[in-house]
This record gives structure tokens, sequence and C-alpha cells, in this order.
């Protein structure tokens, strides 16, 4: 292949070009496409037969048209065609397991959280310690605004923004001292 589009096609290219153009032409004339074929020239064969299909468009008759259509409809919708009883009945059968699966699932979770040992005892190692929650001072807890802000009057509804900064601050100043403490040393 050229290295630039500016030069002029070279002998071996001209004639890959005929190759693949006769080949096209083959394909549209109702011929198979050779079996011994490399992945890049049966890629450029079916683009070149896609290429010619979109500039060359053919016209169905209604009644080919409305068969087609039904087709695709039926098979998207997952009906068989013909009637074919095993394979809807096969068809229900496949799409119930996930909603087995799902339901056993979701038994054996209830389960679990049924008959899981309490948090505070320990049966299956009686000497290990038994994990508690930490108690924080008042500082770092999570807690109600209200004594910052008070009782918001009527006529100051509409000043959040203020209200918003003074817990912000206050929420910032009680972080700050919690990172000055670690970093001192301090617990």
């Amino acid at each position: 292949m050229s290295v630039s589009d500016d030069e002029p096609p070279t002998i071996e290219e001209l004639a890959e070009a005929t190759a693949l153009a006769s080949r096209v032409d083959d394909l549209l004339a109702g011929q198979a496409m050779p079996a011994v074929l490399n992945a890049e020239e049966r890629e450029l064969a079916e683009l070149g037969s896609m290429i010619h299909a979109s500039y060359n468009p053919v016209s169905l008759d209604a009644e080919r048209q409305a068969s087609l259509i039904e087709a695709a409809l039926a098979q998207g919708a997952g009906v068989a065609s013909g009637g074919d009883e095993l394979a809807q009945a096969r068809a229900k059968r496949i799409a119930r397991w996930p909603f087995a699966v799902g339901g056993l699932v979701a038994a054996a979770a209830v389960a679990l959280l049924m008959f899981r040992p309490s948090p505070k005892t320990n049966n299956e190692m009686p000497g290990a310690p038994v994990a508690q929650m930490m108690k924080l001072p008042e500082a770092q807890q999570s807690r109600p605004g209200d004594a910052l802000i008070g009782e918001i009057a009527r006529e100051d509804r509409a000043a959040a923004g203020g209200r918003i900064d003074r817990l912000y601050s206050n929420r910032l100043s009680g972080y700050r001292n919690l990172q000055y403490r670690k970093f001192v040393g301090e617990r």
C-alpha cells in the first residue's frame, strides 16, 4: 500500500483493487464467496457488497415486505415460527430461572439474618473480646443545630444561607480541633 494518499497507486495496489472489484461483482451476481480468503480480503469483499447495496436499494413488493416484517417481529417477540409448542415451553422454563434463583438468594439472606448470633454475645470463641461502640465526645457526634440557630421566625425563613454558614463553621471548627489533637498527640 502507498505510504501517502497523495502518491499514485502502485501496480500491486491496482491489481488488488481490480481483484476486489471482480469479487464484489461476482458476489452481486449471486456467486458464493470463495472459501479460501484471508480475513482482510473477506472483510473488504463484504464491505464492497454493503456499499453497493446502499447505493442500489432493492425494492420489495408489499407481500414480501409484510412477510419479512412479520418474521422479524415474531422472532423478536420470542414466538417460534410454525407454532412450535416445545420451543415455547422451553423458553418459558428458561425465563423462570432468574426469578427462581433470585428468590432462593433472598430466602437464604433472610435465613442468615434471622438465625445469626447476637452481636453482643460471642458463642464461637468464648474468650474473644466483643466489639463495642466507642463513645465519642459531643463535639464529634452528630447533633441538631437548634442550639446554634434557635427558633426561625417567619420573616427570616428566606435567610437560610446565613444559618447554613453558621452550622458549617461550627462543624468545621470541631473537625479542626479533632485534627489538631491527632497531630499533637492528644486523644
